[in-house]
């Protein structure tokens, strides 16, 4: 059976232990929609730290060029952000259909953490899966990664590269290339919209969305 490859779907999981620890409580008396609500809030806190790393880093550089950190929702950006989705989804299932369909990253901590069946459980994840690592790795790797490796490496090259960054950056092997294809992906629909960010952060949001429902489904 083909599964799809989740492109940081929930990746605040790895946060769980130490803010339950923060809390007062053990892993093991935590229960899984404070496990889920957790995990959320580890992914919105990085996103929070990636933004304040980000423009502390850039400061000397401002004013910055134009293409940097657009977010303009139009039209366009709409457009090329539901096809990008589509494309990404339609590319994995290619390649899930090629390689005998491997497991989905992180497939069996959300079926874990969605097993009690809680609205909190089931809204944690769907804002950190949809919402929060599409703005947290939007911003890191099409917003400021893709447009640095530009000013070395021509545009094909730099889409490439950071596609290579973003899919290793989830410690998944086995999931590298579905990885870098949607890598591929989001930073081809970046390059279309001039860098205007909305467009990936949708298409990003369509495809983990879409994957989230089929592994609730």
């Amino acid at each position: 059976m083909m599964r799809l490859q989740g492109g940081g779907r929930f990746p605040g999981v790895l946060g769980v232990p130490l803010l339950t620890q923060l809390r007062g409580l053990s892993l093991a008396e935590t229960s899984m929609s404070d496990k889920a609500v957790t995990a959320a809030a580890v992914q919105f806190l990085k996103l929070l730290g990636a933004v304040l790393i980000v423009r502390r880093a850039l400061r000397p550089y401002k004013p910055l060029p134009p293409n940097w950190y657009r977010y303009k929702l139009d039209g366009e950006a709409a457009g090329l952000g539901i096809s990008g989705g589509v494309t990404a989804l339609c590319l994995t299932l290619l390649i899930a259909a090629v390689t005998g369909g491997a497991a989905a990253q992180n497939t069996g901590t959300v079926k874990t953490l969605l097993g009690d069946g809680h609205t909190s459980t089931v809204a944690a994840i769907a804002a950190a899966s949809i919402i929060g690592a599409p703005l947290l790795e939007e911003f890191t790797y099409r917003g400021f990664l893709l447009p640095s490796l530009t000013r070395w490496l021509p545009t094909p090259a730099a889409v490439f590269a950071q596609a290579v960054v973003f899919a290793g950056s989830h410690v998944s092997p086995g999931d590298l290339i579905p990885l870098t294809a949607l890598g591929v992906c989001l930073g081809t629909v970046t390059v279309a919209a001039e860098g205007n960010l909305i467009a990936p952060i949708l298409a990003h949001a369509i495809y983990n969305g879409a994957v989230l429902y089929v592994i609730v489904k």
